[in-house]
This record gives structure tokens, C-alpha cells and sequence, in this order.
């Protein structure tokens, strides 16, 4: 780390005059990121063990990034909120297409998504039970195409070997009126988004249309609002957070072009995988097996931005693979303000003493062809 990065992270840590002891420790998520009980204190550079399906190379200088950032504690959603979004979306309370989560949860509503006769949707949907997957179902999709004859008669009719192929609906909407409908939405809910801010993908018979709001200045991850936009501009699906942010104070950050990437590159290294999945060997170490190429990624940026993780918006850094593409975010915070976990080990099966091995077979845990 730079004296220059060094200097500012002191003055965020002293100077203000406030300590971070007072700071409650933020949870993180992804896989080798957090601090773990038996790993000595991050300090830059490369990991020359660590070996992922992905290689994240620095292709440029990144940009300076401040030397603290707020953490928020997410409320949990009011009992008025039902009320409130069902307004919104000109529902009744008792409409059975809306869902939402308890806590600093979310909600989504579905106009092909149905509770049955015996769920109460009248308050929050248990923590333990899907918010959507009732009854759900695109009219699009799942209208019955005619059959055709097999044939042999086997069988009055069969599926046609091609789907239909969709149609735009002559009354759906321009992309830009879609656009300028969600935004009315998203307004109504609560949450203004810039011009820039919306993504949109074409549905060929509805539009997509999303938006992750900004806290502090800082684009958020976990909270985002979408809408599906229908023929008429009318609203088949839309679905958000629940909870109001509260700030819980300013937390210092390490550096991204060094810890910060090292923490990426840990990620990936310790990222689970299925058991069958080929993972990268390095050509210099010893019996690793055919050395296997990973698929190369350039960084040319970082950003902060504010990750939701449980009822938490969490300090992270979004590196930039390109225009418009990020990789997985990593913890932005300091080690010693992360929860600590424990990495779980799991030893391999070994005989029982005194059981000797019969010749040919093959040793404990290996694995055996039929």
C-alpha cells in the first residue's frame, strides 16, 4: 500500500476523531473474501497458489477510490407497506398476486403468479416459503399450440417439433414509453432513477425494464426495482425491496489495486464448485495433471458500490471488466470491521487401523470405476 493511501486511511481512522471500535462488524458473502480465523492480515500482491476457472489480469491503473464509506442498517418494512404498494399498483389489499417477504425482505407481483384458496396473503409470507411459484405461468408460453399427427396413431396429436414463435402485440409499447412508465412506477414507490439508470431488455411481447437505486451517492446491489411492461404499458410484473436504510457510520476501507484485487482473486480461487468440475492447473506445479487454460479477464476500473446482505448495505468494490461489466463484488472494509469465519475442513476418508489393504484394490477415498 501506497504512504499517500496509508496516510488517508490514519486520518479516516483518527483523525476524525472518531474510533471504529464503535463500528459493528459488516457480514460479507462471497466465497474466500472474508478474513478467515487462520489467515494472517491481508497484505497485497500476488497469490501464486491460487488457481480459479477465471484469471483476472490488471490491464490498467485504477482510479483512486475515497478512504472510508458508509455502512446502512436496513429497517424492517412497515405494516402499512402492503397497503401501500397495493395503491401503487392499483390492487386491492387482498389481491393474490402480490407477495411480500417479512423484515428488510422484498415484494414482487405477478399477474400469472396466484396464492391458492389456503395461503393468507394478507400479512408478510413467511421467511421459509417462496414469494413466488404458486400458479405461475406466461399465457405466452403455455398456451397450447395445435398438435399434428403422429402418424402411426399412436396418439390423436403430437408437440409440434418447433414452438410458436412470438409476436409483438401491435398495442405494446416503444421501448421509450415502456422506459417512461417504469419510471412512474418506480417514482410512485419511492425511488427516482436517473435517465441513465434503467436497463431494458426486449421480451419480443413484453419489455423488461430494472433499476438499481442509489444511496449516498453509491449504486446499490441486492435492492433492485423491476418492472415488466406489457401491451397497453400495463404492468404484468414488478417486483422490489422492502426496508429503509439508516446509516450506521463511515467505515475505512483498504486499498482496491492491492488488497482490494487480491481480495478478487481469492474469491475466485475458493470459489465452490461442483465435485466433477475442472479446475485450471498451473504448469509449474508437480503432478497437477494437463495444465488447462482459464478464461482471462482484464480489469480496467473499480467503483465503490453498497451490497445489501441481510438486513446490512455493505462497502464493496465492483471491478470493471469493460463498458457496462462488472465480476463479483469483494468487501471494501478494512479486515479487522469484517466477521470473521472459520474455513471448514473436510478430511479424507482413511481404513481402519490394523484393516489391511487388499492387493489391487484401490486406497481409501479414491475413487472406483464399475
Amino acid at each position: 500500500m501506497s504512504a499517500l493511501a496509508v496516510a488517508a486511511l490514519l486520518v479516516a481512522a483518527c483523525g476524525s476523531g472518531h474510533s471504529t471500535t464503535a463500528l459493528p462488524k459488516l457480514p460479507v458473502q462471497a466465497a474466500g473474501s472474508a478474513p478467515t480465523a487462520a489467515r494472517a492480515r491481508d497484505s497485497g500482491g500476488s497469490l501464486p497458489g491460487s488457481v480459479g476457472t477465471v484469471e483476472y489480469h490488471l490491464g490498467a491503473t485504477l482510479p483512486s477510490l475515497p478512504a472510508t464509506a458508509p455502512a446502512y442498517k436496513v429497517a424492517a418494512g412497515s405494516a402499512n407497506d402492503r397497503h401501500r404498494i397495493a395503491t401503487v399498483l392499483g390492487l386491492a389489499d387482498s389481491d393474490r398476486h402480490l407477495f411480500l417477504r417479512p423484515g428488510a425482505g422484498s415484494w414482487s407481483f405477478d399477474a400469472n403468479c396466484e396464492a391458492p384458496p389456503g395461503v393468507d396473503v394478507s400479512g408478510p409470507v413467511a421467511s421459509d416459503e417462496a414469494v413466488v411459484g404458486y400458479a405461475c405461468a406466461s399465457a405466452t408460453i403455455s398456451q397450447p399450440a395445435a398438435g399434428t399427427g403422429c402418424g402411426d396413431g399412436s396418439a390423436p396429436a403430437c408437440t409440434p417439433e418447433k414452438p410458436p414463435v412470438p409476436v409483438r402485440p401491435a398495442d405494446l409499447p416503444t421501448r421509450e414509453a415502456a422506459v417512461d412508465r417504469a419510471r412512474l412506477l418506480f417514482h410512485a414507490l419511492g425511488t427516482d432513477v436517473p435517465g441513465t439508470g434503467f436497463h431494458v431488455d426486449d421480451g419480443i411481447t413484453q419489455w423488461f425494464v430494472s433499476a438499481d437505486p442509489v444511496v449516498d451517492g453509491l449504486p446499490t446491489i441486492g435492492r433492485t426495482l423491476s418492472a415488466t411492461i406489457g401491451p397497453k404499458s400495463s404492468i404484468l410484473a414488478a417486483q422490489g425491496p422492502l426496508g429503509t436504510p439508516t446509516k450506521i457510520g463511515d467505515y475505512p476501507l483498504v486499498d482496491a489495486a492491492t488488497i482490494g484485487f487480491k481480495r478478487l482473486l481469492e474469491a475466485e480461487a475458493n470459489q465452490p464448485r461442483p465435485m466433477m468440475q475442472a479446475v485450471p492447473c498451473r504448469a509449474d506445479v508437480p503432478n497437477c495433471g494437463e495444465p488447462l487454460t482459464p478464461q482471462i479477464v482484464t480489469i480496467i476500473g473499480v467503483h465503490l458500490a453498497l451490497q445489501q446482505l441481510g438486513d446490512k448495505l455493505v462497502p464493496v468494490f465492483e471491478f470493471e471488466a469493460g463498458p457496462n461489466e462488472t465480476v463479483p463484488p469483494v468487501p471494501a472494509v478494512i479486515d479487522d470491521l469484517l466477521q470473521t469465519t472459520t474455513p471448514t475442513v473436510i478430511p479424507n476418508p482413511q481404513p481402519e487401523p490394523g484393516t489391511p489393504q487388499q492387493p489391487g484394490s484401490a486406497p481409501a477415498g479414491a475413487p472406483t470405476e464399475p
